[in-house]
């Protein structure tokens, strides 16, 4: 597929062009039109590294559910959405506090068990 804009060559299946990142169109296909609001904001930080960070060490099931989010916000970063794009970011951003607050409010607390645990009997020789 060549690229309308710049006239390189593409993957069939490429969204944008890999030299100038235009959105590239099928034969028939109508370019989509960003709203005002869209056209003023910049792309979204999805947040993608923080939701797998808590996922992997704090709460799997919501930073599971963050991580979806961030994906969204990526497509819609990539579909020109902006506007969509910040509000999954920022749910993802919220999930991912939520799921580190969780794992904070469980690990501490059984932290504090297992140390006193270990002080209250000492190994014997």
């Amino acid at each position: 597929m060549f690229c309308a804009r710049c006239g390189a060559t593409n993957d069939e299946n490429a969204f944008r062009c890999t030299a100038c990142s235009a959105v590239l169109l099928r034969p028939g296909q109508v370019a989509p039109q960003a709203t005002e609001a869209d056209a003023s904001l910049p792309p979204a930080s999805p947040r993608l590294a923080q939701s797998i960070i808590v996922t992997i060490f704090c709460c799997q099931i919501v930073g599971i559910i963050a991580i979806v989010y961030s994906a969204l916000a990526m497509g819609q970063n990539s579909a020109g959405q902006f506007k969509q794009a910040h509000a999954y970011a920022k749910t993802a951003n919220i999930l991912a506090w939520v799921a580190f607050g969780l794992g904070l409010v469980i690990t501490l607390p059984y932290m504090i068990v297992v140390i006193y645990g270990a002080l209250q009997n000492p190994p014997t020789p």
